[in-house]
C-alpha cells in the first residue's frame, strides 16, 4: 500500500474488499480465501496449492505495479520497474488479523460468507 495511510488501510477494511473481489472475479470459493496481515507490504498476494507449496507475488510496497497491469493490460510496454530488492526490506513477516481490533475486517468477510447481496451492500 505505500506510504500514506488511509481510514480503509488503516482499517483493514480494504483487505475485506479486495477477499471479496477475488471471490467474484475469480470464482474461487469463500471458504478457500484467507487473509495473511503482512505489514512491510512486499507480498502481494499467495497462491496455496495442493502439494503444500506456496507462490508468492512480491513487488515494491506500492500499487504502481497493479495500477499499470489494469491500465496497460493490452501493450506490451508499459512501465518497466526494477525488481523488488528484497534485501533492503530486512524481514518479512506474517500474522493473522486481529478481528477485535480490525472489526471492518470480520464485516467484509461476515458479508461474503452470507453471500446474496450483503457483499454489495
Amino acid at each position: 500500500m505505500g506510504p500514506k495511510i488511509t481510514v480503509d488501510s488503516a482499517g483493514l477494511m480494504n483487505k475485506g474488499l479486495e477477499v471479496i473481489e477475488a471471490h467474484y472475479l475469480f470464482g474461487i470459493e469463500a471458504a478457500r480465501l484467507d487473509i495473511i496481515v503482512h505489514a512491510q507490504s512486499v507480498v502481494h498476494g499467495l497462491v496455496a496449492f495442493t502439494d503444500g507449496s506456496v507462490t508468492a507475488g512480491l513487488a515494491a510496497p506500492d500499487m504502481k505495479v497493479p495500477i499499470a497491469h489494469c491500465l496497460f493490460l493490452s501493450e506490451t510496454e508499459h512501465d518497466r520497474r526494477a525488481p523488488a530488492r528484497l534485501d533492503r526490506h530486512g524481514q518479512l513477516t506474517f500474522e493473522r488479523p486481529d478481528f477485535d481490533r480490525f472489526p471492518a475486517l470480520r464485516v467484509a468477510l461476515d458479508a461474503l460468507r452470507a453471500g446474496h447481496g450483503l457483499p454489495t451492500v
